[in-house]
């Protein structure tokens, strides 16, 4: 019986509804791996860069806790390396899930809130084997320079817009990181950095395409507009990439609107890149790559 459900979830890694009769049958076994099943089936539910991503990775963290290793490879594949760009099926942003209970994001938690405590004007996590960074690097309004050179890191909390110091991120030869949030953007101090052009979509190198931006079939929870910060139902009729100049680096940012009015407010798109806010996909039309 356990293998036909797991081949269900397997066909249908997403359905909600797959998952949830897996999540039954484990229940009524008594088996602890059921409040992971309902734990990560929330955690999928939100997209990647969405706020609540890392309250429910939060909570993952402490139900995956001493799970099988291959068992957890249904849900949480492991990823050896990034192949975005070398294979042919459709761009999605990457879905890794962050360990909340492994040495090195709790080491990165503890550096945060001493930074915090301390007034650090710098943080250097280089090599650290995580997919993001916590949000509460908010707090560190001194910080001043983030080293995140050769790391695992896929994607950013919007709170490093926040920081009103910060001049200097370094995330060069963080092959996973394609993309950046549009708050980035609003670092008002941010004037260098150093990305991996290449593993960027849409650089000007390769033109990678840029994963499809398509509204949600069901509204997701509120988040924060990029823009303006209002909450907004998060249906993703405003989600657009803009390839722009973040610092000294021109990246493809991920926008999340919450009105036609701030999707005009955006700033014009860097030149020779796509020069509007798109959704992405394989009917974008991107320009020639220069070298």
């Amino acid at each position: 019986m356990e293998d036909e459900l797991i081949a269900a979830i397997r066909a249908a890694p997403t359905d909600p509804v797959a998952r949830g009769v897996y999540a039954d049958w484990l229940e009524d076994r008594g088996d602890a791996r059921a409040a992971y099943v309902r734990a990560h089936t929330l955690l999928i539910a939100v997209p990647p860069d969405h706020p609540l991503r890392w309250d429910r990775e939060a909570e993952l963290g402490p139900v995956r806790r001493g799970l099988d290793v291959e068992w957890l490879k249904l849900f949480e594949p492991i990823r050896e390396r990034c192949d975005c760009f070398e294979q042919t099926r459709p761009l999605a942003l990457h879905e890794d899930v962050q360990d909340t209970e492994s040495d090195a994001w709790k080491y990165i938690c503890d550096a945060i809130e001493t930074a915090a405590a301390r007034d650090q004007t710098e943080l250097d996590f280089r090599g650290a084997p995580v997919v993001t960074l916590p949000r509460s690097i908010g707090k560190v309004k001194s910080l001043r320079r983030l080293n995140l050179y050769s790391s695992k890191i896929q994607r950013f909390p919007r709170e490093l817009g926040e920081l009103p110091e910060l001049v200097e991120i370094t995330p060069y030869t963080s092959y996973g990181l394609h993309w950046y949030p549009f708050e980035l953007a609003r670092a008002p101090s941010l004037r260098m950095s150093t990305v991996s052009t290449r593993a960027l979509y849409g650089n000007y190198k390769f033109r990678p395409p840029f994963p499809l931006l398509a509204p949600y079939a069901e509204a997701k929870p509120p988040r924060p507009c990029s823009v303006c910060d209002a909450m907004f139902e998060d249906r993703g009729s405003h989600r657009y990439w803009l390839s722009i100049r973040i610092a000294s680096d021109i990246v493809p940012a991920l926008v999340n609107a919450c009105s036609p009015a701030c999707v005009a407010a955006l700033p014009p798109a860097a030149d020779n890149y796509v020069d509007r806010p798109h959704r992405g996909g394989p009917s974008v039309e991107q320009p020639p790559t220069r070298f």
